[in-house]
């Protein structure tokens, strides 16, 4: 009996995130602040780390005065209030509006001064202390104004699903053992055909599935 195989490969591809990039988001409102606002407020905001740039923007509307300071407050879990991290410069003095900014987590003028102190007293030990906070969901947005100096909306940052990340890859192939052909398949997870190899030496086909 004649016999021609290949053998069923299957593996992953888990890259770093800090390759590939992190995104956190928070639904802002008057609940979250601690004690809470009572404001018909509402807002959203949206962090995104690739490398050492932190990229935030934010949404908002409806608050009872013009918005004042405004920051990324860390590091403490919800219902708690953690100590300013970043400040967001320029940000509109509206009662709604949007917000863009890119931080540089390298520079040490992107964190407040006490912050800094509080966390290693470098910019490198800030910047670990702000992604381990974003990871673990201790970090919020919160807008300041006048009729709330504590804060009239704010939200928490969670962890956003991303396309980014592992990923994994599978091979399917005959296995043929005389006139019988047993067919091996793996499609890694959920995928489309990436390629395709129609003949192999040995009467061999392998699709490639990513």
């Amino acid at each position: 009996m004649q016999a021609k195989f290949n053998f069923l490969l299957l593996f992953a591809l888990a890259a770093p995130a800090s390759v590939y990039g992190q995104s956190f988001a928070a639904t802002l409102n008057g609940a979250q602040e601690v004690p809470a606002a009572v404001t018909p407020a509402t807002g959203t905001a949206n962090v995104s780390v690739s490398g050492n740039l932190l990229t935030i923007n934010v949404t908002f509307s409806g608050l009872s005065t013009p918005a004042g300071a405004t920051f990324i407050q860390c590091c403490g879990p919800a219902g708690t209030n953690a100590p300013v991290a970043i400040q967001l410069p320029g940000f509109p003095a509206a009662t709604s509006g949007t917000y863009t900014q890119t931080f540089d987590l390298t520079n040490l003028a992107t964190y407040i001064p006490s912050f800094v102190a509080a966390n290693g007293g470098t910019a490198a030990s800030a910047e670990a202390a702000v992604l381990a906070g974003l990871n673990a969901g201790n970090a919020y947005v919160n807008i300041h104004d006048a009729l709330f100096p504590g804060g009239e909306i704010r939200g928490q940052l969670a962890l956003a699903p991303t396309q980014d990340g592992p990923f994994q890859i599978g091979f399917a192939a005959n296995l043929n053992i005389g006139d019988s052909v047993v067919n091996l398949t793996n499609d890694g997870f959920n995928g489309g055909v990436f390629g395709a190899g129609p003949t192999l030496p040995g009467n061999i086909c392998v699709n490639t599935y990513i």
